[in-house]
């Protein structure tokens, strides 16, 4: 098996060396070229449509398969190739679409998706994966989704990565070949076939791609690459239920993935867009390190090895033994990342401090539960004395020590009340105080739904010893909100009084009926008194 499976990367190989000459000299006929950019790291245009060489050399060397006999009835008795060629045709289309008219990340991630569901369809999905200590662990109705997120994440990831010229093609031939041994010892004829072409036109156009680079391989190329390596992945694991199956695809495709993994994080963290294109993958971390460009690549093509060694290692150890290595790996992960500068930001302290402000917006922080339960309470407060007193007591939880709430205007259509006043401060120093360099003084306007309640102010004295500083503003906000949805419900009721406000829906009718019959029995009682009087004065 191995000889003639070998035969077909070298057909494959020769087949690549042949085309990508002439794809490179189709695109500069049609203008296909990669010009220069902020982003990029070239100064001259070139060819950006190698992925149409790759793609040439793997089909005519799958073709050329046909011709062995061993491999004809693998080929043409299994559906499988068919979903899985077809896909790998509407990847490409999907690219070089991308390469020449610069679709939008919505389209492109919907399109994958579609092709994904379709080689789901196929029989190309993830059905288990198998865990050290665990077992296999099956995904059940999860399976589609699993499965195109394990597309999405590989053909993207792929597409990353094709940054530096060789770089993408070179880690996913390395990527191959730990895929192809697998296959081979697992007798997969069908995936090893299909890896052996996959690896042969990877080599062959990395001749033209390894810096300085003749050809890129584009999106058309990338989507391919990385719509192949996903797929064949799947096959590859689906048939073998050792403890290990889909980790050996994961660890061998470790940098692709992981800088995936981690740009989507980074800029999560930092607030940046998501799909937008930068130069901070870890490619570009190493140049800025001072390596330069070969260097970087090659320093990439040997943590990609030593990932696909380790991949194979896990096949035959025990389970025990791969949690070690896994444990390991996840150190060194950590290590690299921190060396490349990542982590700076992510200091003790300054980590802390993010933690503590992630807490406090979703909750998890027991103070902002206890702040939130003052909010509650003034929310629910039925008439104004228990609103103020409820007021009082959040801003004594918060550390204030002045607060002024001024009630009136166009919208305050309810009763007008007095200001509201309190403070903890000395009544002879109180506006002297107000003004300190050393106090935070904030006039809030109570608005809510364009309508406008009053004006609430509040100060403090400002230092770090107080407690809640960090979050003294968010918490001042939540405040404000509240008053104003709560006037603004105080609003709804002015009829009744403020007590009336959070009286079920039954009893408010039941007033207003009551209202209604006493309001008609004065009306009457006035008519009565208005006829009697007429009839006293007539008679005079």
């Amino acid at each position: 098996m191995i000889v003639p499976v070998m035969s077909l990367s070298i057909l494959s190989f020769i087949f690549a060396l042949v085309v990508t000459p002439r794809v490179a000299a189709l695109a500069e006929r049609f203008d296909l070229l990669d010009k220069p950019s902020a982003r990029k790291v070239h100064n001259i245009a070139i060819p950006r449509i190698g992925g149409i060489a790759i793609f040439l050399a793997f089909s005519l060397s799958l073709f050329t398969a046909l011709f062995f006999e061993n491999f004809k009835t693998q080929l043409l008795d299994n559906n499988e190739i068919i979903y899985l060629f077809a896909g790998g045709i509407l990847s490409l289309l999907l690219g070089l679409y991308d390469d020449i008219k610069q679709l939008g990340p919505k389209v492109k991630f919907a399109v994958q998706t579609g092709i994904a569901i379709f080689a789901f369809l196929g029989g190309i999905k993830i059905r288990l994966i198998g865990l050290p200590l665990l077992g296999p662990v099956y995904f059940g109705w999860l399976e589609l989704p699993v499965t195109i997120l394990w597309m999405l994440l590989v053909i993207n990831a792929i597409n990353l990565i094709d940054g530096l010229d060789g770089l993408a093609a070179g880690v996913s031939f390395f990527i191959c070949i730990v895929l192809l041994a697998v296959a081979i010892s697992h007798e997969l004829l069908l995936v090893a076939i299909a890896l052996a072409c996959l690896s042969g036109s990877l080599l062959g156009f990395l001749v033209f791609n390894f810096n300085p680079a003749s050809i890129f391989m584009g999106d058309s190329g990338s989507y391919f690459i990385g719509y192949m390596l996903a797929s064949l992945s799947i096959a590859g694991s689906i048939k073998s239920h050792t403890a290990v199956t889909f980790l050996i695809p994961i660890i061998a495709m470790g940098v692709p993935l992981l800088d995936t993994v981690w740009a989507t994080t980074r800029r999560f963290i930092f607030g940046q867009e998501l799909f937008q294109p930068d130069k901070d993958h870890f490619h570009h971390r190493l140049m800025r390190k001072g390596f330069s460009h070969k260097r970087t690549v090659a320093i990439l093509y040997a943590i990609t090895i030593c990932l696909g060694g380790l991949a194979l290692l896990t096949v035959n150890v025990r389970d025990r033994y791969s949690a070690i290595f896994l444990g390991i790996l996840g150190i060194l992960v950590v290590i690299f990342v921190r060396k490349l500068g990542y982590l700076d930001f992510l200091g003790l302290k300054s980590f802390l401090m993010w933690i503590n402000d992630l807490t406090n917006v979703i909750g998890i922080n027991r103070d902002r539960r206890v702040f939130l339960a003052y909010q509650l309470g003034i929310s629910e407060a039925e008439n104004m004395d228990a609103f103020w007193e409820r007021i009082v007591a959040s801003a004594q939880h918060l550390g204030l020590d002045y607060i002024e709430m001024q009630l009136g205007g166009k919208d305050a259509k309810f009763k007008k009340f007095n200001d509201y006043v309190w403070h903890s401060l000395n009544d002879d120093d109180v506006k002297e105080e107000l003004y300190s360099k050393h106090r935070l003084y904030i006039r809030f306007p109570l608005n809510c739904k364009d309508h406008h309640y009053g004006i609430l102010k509040i100060s403090k004295k400002y230092s770090n010893s107080v407690r809640n500083q960090s979050q003294i503003l968010w918490r001042l906000e939540f405040l404000r909100r509240t008053l104003s949805n709560t006037l603004h419900e105080f609003k709804k009721y002015p009829k009744y009084g403020l007590h009336d406000r959070r009286v079920p829906i039954e009893d408010r009718r039941l007033h207003e009926v009551k209202d209604q019959f006493l309001n008609g029995l004065d009306e009457r009682r006035k008519d009565a008194d208005r006829r009697h009087h007429q009839a006293t004065t007539t008679s005079l």
